[in-house]
């Protein structure tokens, strides 16, 4: 909205009384200031000695973003990886060598300094708190500056800070006035005063301070004037800068922390089924133990060879150290990580939407303005202000406003100097500045005092004397402008809930006005009372303490009774696919709330729009502005709980923070999770984040998905489960915070049904295979120390056990973990409910687990005892040799791998090999011959078939059962897949009637037969 205020006379004494106080506790004692900063300040307000050494110590310029240091990498190494039970980073080492070496890369680069009266090129490392440098075209800024002069008019300069916030947008910084005009090295070198600042912090977009030359007056330091570490110069020759923070204690340091942890709920359940094989295994070591004293007291005085010593405990302390190496392969190495979602919170702009923002509407004087589908150029709004309308005065306002009241930077094309570039801080107040060209209103020049524009084909200059920025506080943004005429006039635009409340009583457009979203408005000042007001507001911007505080307050007392002049409509359109890919994500039973920081309208209508909303469903809008109300609509609704089915639930702002405390965050939770889908509007980036957090720690085997394309986004896309980041215009920042990086929203789908519930699928398939080949295996080793008196001997060669799982089991793991699929991609994204046996973790769970655990005991049982059986007759070879232990345990060790699908041609080939003489004289001389007795013996070949057969076929008959009775979904796509792939080939095989009248000739004689 747009609003004006006639001249009005009003007493600032108050406020001025209290700024006056502050400035005297602060101005004249610069050892006693201390920082308003509540977050990430880690010292006091700093006062920098120009061209003088400092009086303070400082942190060098060295940076490290590497994770350990020699002597702390093995204590954080194991902490973490042990965190996890089952995987460790084998090439964690090589990955750190190269973070040292990009570190190495960015501290041996190379600024030129000021030092000794001379410029002197040092490294970043050398640069230090206080030092002067300068920096050209294309470089990075080596540590956070306060810009002194540059090479443009009035000491302004272009940077781009992609790599601090992923926006690829130019922006303008611009040095004081007071040291905008020193450029020659000469002017610089005799730059003598002190700047006082806030502590180092990782506020980004905040920077409070003041610079003091000799006897001047202090005047106020803001962001406009810092160039963060990490930015870099653009379309600017060159910059003087200050430097005031260096190193770790930059903002771009400050905001470097440690990306969170995440695992999956495979994860989850593989480590607590390690830590219960775990006990089994001691559990196992320990019968095995006392079996071993058991059998050994009874047998002592007959098997006086065993050689008993008689000492107890250590004989117990070595059999039971004996098992446990024994059975320690029970537990295998996996890694895990997959995609069970059951919530998504998604980002609206930029998300959902495009953020391509498209000026379409206007009401001004209460008239509404509309163009076509593509562009906004409404006829009769020209000619209403050509024609001396009666609103005609209001339109010429509203459009002024519009080319005036911003901060977007004008630039000229280089190939098309008649073409302007608008670089927007934001996407919509770039459609605005566009949609006001559009209308004859031309936004051409900016200057630090002024703006130029064309209004209807006459230039027209601005003088701004102040700038009230826009912040999520404020929700408004006002300009103080002398108007040609030498009027001063302040100009608003801003959320309508805001501007209502700072308007003149007897609104005449208000009715015509209250339906639309961007509110405008101005109002005419009177010069002393502007006057007056500019002295408080300087007071205000010049204190150290609680600086951002005061000038809102300040701001407060000049944004009243503001005159109406009209609103705005902003389009963002939905990308392409993102209706289809909420239903199917709907149909998955995942359920999707979104967090905007847009009005609760605009909201509600993107909801219905991409099908989140239906009209069948229930709204519950909860917009109570107290903790009481709050309590008292959640008590209300959550009665009510039993009957409502259908429901979605937009919640404001202020009620998400009342609804977030101690108290109610329980009861909101319980409602929202009753809904079908929850909106969340003008939330802030730390409501996106306590709400992901409030469902992940309280909700059950809740997974969460958080996808966004902002920097505002980064703090929910790390706090939940899995984070997708979104690359498009507001930049890079949620991508790079993020676990995946799409284009759009669209391919969520693809990620979570196809991509995900395959990685969960095979994953799954080869935990199970994993824990199955190696207990089915090493179990045996069980059953033959129940033959063997619990003496510690080993059933198979210790080279056999050694290389099972690299060499002779590592192609079945490694084909199911590339290759396997229940059913093709597009049948996934076809039947969205298929996304639910990952949901529900129909293929991993408890049950799942120890029923394979089950079958590789029983499967182990079998492949020992039936071999035992069938050899236990086998007379001696043609050579004299008798069946032992090892020609067992090379038969079972061969049974096994045909019976877990093991790499079985591995292991024929291996056995020739490894019996060799010249081989195994070396390494295993018990293995000489066993190669020829176990390929001669005629029942390990009878075996070879029928054992493997008998052990699988209670599984074969468990599979045909459930298939017939209780067949899944999955299992019907799959033979309707099957079908499709038959169905052609038999088709083939069979001649159609038509084929066959064609083939049948009437005049040929028919045979007789005889």
């Amino acid at each position: 909205m747009k609003f004006y205020r006639k001249a009005n006379r009003r007493h600032f004494s108050e406020l001025s009384d209290v700024l006056d106080t502050e400035e005297g506790s602060s101005s004249d004692n610069y050892g006693a200031l201390k920082s308003d900063s509540t977050d990430g300040s880690c010292e006091a307000d700093r006062v920098i000695i120009i061209n003088k050494p400092q009086s303070q110590q400082f942190c060098n310029n060295k940076i490290s973003t590497a994770k350990y240091k020699f002597l702390t990498f093995l204590p954080k190494f194991l902490l973490e990886q042990f965190s996890r039970y089952s995987n460790i980073f084998f090439l964690f080492i090589a990955l750190l060598q190269k973070r040292h070496q990009a570190d190495d890369l960015v501290n041996n680069r190379r600024v030129k300094v000021l030092r000794d009266n001379t410029l002197q090129s040092l490294l970043w490392t050398e640069v230090q708190v206080g030092d002067i440098v300068k920096v050209v075209n294309g470089q990075f800024f080596p540590a956070d500056l306060i810009i002194l002069s540059s090479s443009e008019p009035m000491g302004m300069c272009y940077i781009e800070t992609s790599n601090l916030d992923g926006e690829t947008n130019l922006k303008i910084r611009q040095a004081l006035p007071l040291t905008a005009k020193m450029t020659s090295l000469l002017d610089v070198r005799c730059m003598q005063g002190r700047v006082e600042c806030e502590g180092p912090n990782n506020r980004l977009y905040d920077f409070v301070g003041n610079i003091t030359f000799q006897s001047q007056k202090s005047v106020p330091l803001g962001p406009d004037q810092v160039l963060l570490r990490g930015a870099h110069l653009r379309n600017t020759q060159w910059i003087f800068g200050l430097v005031v923070y260096t190193g770790h204690d930059s903002k771009l340091m400050q905001n470097s922390t440690a990306a969170p942890i995440k695992r999956s709920n495979v994860d989850h359940t593989t480590n607590i089924q390690i830590l219960f094989l775990f006990g089994l295994l001691l559990g196992l070591a320990l019968c095995s133990t006392i079996g071993f004293k058991i059998w050994t007291d009874s047998h002592k005085q007959s098997h006086w060879y065993l050689g008993y010593s008689g000492k107890k405990a250590q004989n117990l302390g070595m059999s039971f150290l004996t098992f446990i190496i024994l059975y320690n392969n029970l537990i295998p190495i996996s890694l895990t990580v997959t995609l069970e979602v059951r919530y998504i919170f998604s980002d609206k702009t930029g998300t959902l939407t495009r953020n391509v923002m498209e000026f379409k509407k206007c009401s001004i004087g209460g008239i509404s303005y509309c163009g076509d589908e593509d562009t906004f150029v409404d006829p009769s709004l020209l000619d209403n202000l050509r024609e001396h309308h009666p609103t005609a005065s209001v339109i010429r306002e509203f459009l002024t406003l519009l080319a005036v009241c911003h901060t977007v930077v004008p630039e000229r094309d280089p190939s098309n100097p008649d073409k302007i570039i608008y670089q927007a801080a934001s996407p919509d107040e770039g459609a605005l500045v566009r949609g006001a060209k559009k209308l004859g209103f031309s936004f051409n020049v900016r200057t630090p005092l002024s703006v130029i524009i064309n209004a209807m084909g006459q230039e027209e200059v601005y003088e701004v004397l102040n700038v009230l920025e826009f912040n999520s506080t404020r929700k408004r943004m006002s300009v103080v402008i002398r108007t040609p005429e030498g009027k001063i006039k302040l100009y608003c635009k801003g959320a309508d809930t805001v501007i209502f409340e700072r308007l003149q009583d007897k609104q005449m457009y208000l009715d015509g006005t209250v339906k639309h979203l961007e509110e405008f408005a101005k109002e005419e000042l009177d010069p002393d009372e502007f006057q007056r007001w500019s002295d408080i507001y300087y007071k205000a911007s010049t204190s150290l303490e609680n600086r951002e505080k005061n000038v809102d307050e300040a701001a407060e007392l000049i944004e009243k009774d503001l005159f109406l002049l009209g609103a705005t409509a902003i389009e963002d359109k939905l990308q392409e696919g993102v209706p289809e890919s909420i239903a199917a994500l709907a149909d998955a039973d995942i359920k999707i709330w979104v967090l905007t920081g847009d009005k609760q309208e605009t909201a509600i209508n993107i909801g219905y729009a991409c099908r989140l909303l239906t009209p069948k469903m229930k709204l519950l809008i909860c917009g109570e502005e107290t903790l009481d109300g709050t309590r008292e609509w959640l008590n209300e609704h959550l009665r009510d709980l039993g009957r409502l089915s259908s429901k979605k639930w937009p919640s404001k702002a202020r009620t998400l923070l009342h609804g977030l405390s101690d108290e109610l965050k329980l009861g909101f939770l319980d409602l929202a999770l009753s809904c079908k889908a929850v909106i969340c509007c003008r939330v802030s980036p730390l409501q996106k984040a306590q709400v992901v957090k409030l469902v992940k720690q309280h909700v059950k085997d809740a997974i969460t998905l958080a996808i966004g394309d902002g920097a505002n986004d980064v703090g929910m896309i790390q706090a939940a489960h899995v984070g997708v980041g979104i690359s498009g215009v507001e930049g890079l920042q949620a991508a790079s915070a993020s676990d995946y990086a799409i284009a759009q929203f669209r391919y969520l789908n693809k990620l979570l049904f196809v991509h995900g519930a395959w990685s969960y699928q095979r994953l799954a398939k080869l935990i199970l295979y994993s824990f199955y080949k190696n207990v089915c295996l090493y179990v045996i080793e069980l059953w033959f120390a129940l033959d063997n008196g619990f003496s510690g001997q080993i059933l198979f060669d210790k080279w056999c056990i050694g290389i099972y799982n690299v060499v002779f089991t590592s192609v079945p793991p490694l084909a199911i973990g590339l290759f396997d699929r229940t059913v093709s991609s597009d049948s996934m994204l076809k039947y969205p409910k298929l996304y639910k046996a990952s949901q529900n973790a129909e293929i991993y769970n408890t049950k799942v687990f120890w029923m394979w655990i089950a079958a590789s005991v029983y499967h182990s049982l079998l492949l020992f005892y039936l071999p035992c059986f069938m050899l236990k007759h086998e007379g001696p070879f043609s050579d004299g040799t008798l069946v032992g232990e090892w020609f067992l345990g090379n038969v079972v060790y061969t049974l096994c791998h045909v019976a877990i699908w093991g790499s079985i041609a591995s292991w024929f080939i291996f056995l020739l090999l490894y019996c060799i003489p010249a081989v195994a004289l070396y390494i295993a001389p018990h293995m000489i011959g066993q190669d020829r007795m176990l390929y001669s013996c005629g029942v390990f070949w009878i075996s070879l078939f029928i054992i493997p057969m008998i052990t699988l076929l209670l599984d074969l008959l468990y599979k045909i059962f459930r298939r017939t009775f209780f067949k899944t979904l999955m299992q019907e796509i799959q033979e309707v897949e099957a079908e499709h792939l038959v169905l052609p080939f038999l088709k083939k095989k069979v001649l159609k009637l038509a084929e066959l009248i064609r083939r049948y000739d009437t005049t040929l004689k028919k045979p007789r037969g005889d």
